[in-house]
């Protein structure tokens, strides 16, 4: 539809009432509901709303960062991508990224250093930016913590359910020979180590103590192989404080006598009756 301005001006030299549903008409389908031209009542106001507009579009340009074209070269399409990612927030090196480290770590986690510097050198190939990075280390971090504690509480849990279970498989006395079984097998098999950290333990004199075993990584499920391997050498095999078989000629110490102690002895002529 032909659109004649001149036709729309007034004496008063404003726009007629049909100014707007003509000139907004004239532009096609779509249109018909246009509210762009309410509150101009004059050319010079229609003047000034296209001025603006320009002003306001040309704004919204600048800055703006233009897509390589279809022919561009690899260097072009690089500098954009750079160029991009730096809007983004991507930081230039690995090293930039800003990690919120746990202020404190339950017992026996340690914050592994390497594992974020992977992190760090994975986020910055794949561009991602310092704010997203960010979010991201942090839930892993939340996460990771959450299942150590989970995987902690679950063994704490085995635990004392392996050793109510072995309080009932051996009731009374028969704990204390078994535990002392156990104690003989570890001395005469075990590692030097290990060795010295039962004696450490005082194991000898105090065999039924679940949490002096925990603490040296040796389960009741353990203690249970341990115990059929000792049950099954000599039963009245002394061994010394170096886990050996004690000679006529070398008397066995308090801690190596196992099947000299009074408690023990006691044990085994029950046993044997």
């Amino acid at each position: 539809m032909d659109f004649n301005l001149t036709e729309h001006i007034g004496e008063d030299g404003n726009f007629t009432e049909g100014f707007a549903p003509a000139a907004t008409a004239s532009l096609g389908e779509g249109y018909q509901d246009s509210k762009v031209l309410e509150g101009i009542t004059n050319p010079a106001g229609l003047i000034k709303a296209y001025a603006d507009t320009k002003t306001a579009y040309g704004k919204k340009l600048e800055g703006v960062i233009a897509k390589p074209g279809e022919n561009a070269t690899d260097e072009e399409k690089a500098s954009y991508r750079k160029t991009m990612l730096a809007e983004l927030g991507t930081p230039e090196s690995p090293d930039d990224y800003n990690f919120n480290r746990p202020e404190s770590l339950p017992d026996g986690m340690t914050y592994d250093e390497e594992f974020e510097g992977a992190f760090r050198q994975l986020f910055h190939e794949v561009g991602m930016p310092a704010d997203m990075a960010k979010s991201l280390a942090d839930k892993f971090n939340e996460v990771q913590v959450a299942r150590h504690v989970a995987a902690v509480e679950q063994a704490k849990q085995k635990l004392t359910e392996e050793a109510t279970q072995l309080d009932k498989d051996w009731p009374g006395e028969k704990s204390t020979l078994n535990n002392r079984h156990a104690f003989k097998a570890i001395m005469q098999f075990g590692t030097e180590e290990l060795k010295t950290l039962l004696k450490e333990a005082n194991i000898s004199t105090n065999p039924t103590n679940h949490d002096a075993w925990n603490k040296l990584n040796i389960s009741p499920s353990q203690r249970r192989i341990w115990s059929n391997i000792g049950a099954a050498m000599k039963s009245d095999l002394a061994i010394n404080d170096e886990g050996l078989p004690a000679t006529s000629n070398e008397p066995a110490t308090a801690m190596g006598k196992i099947y000299d102690h009074p408690t023990s002895k006691t044990l085994l002529d029950k046993a044997k009756s």
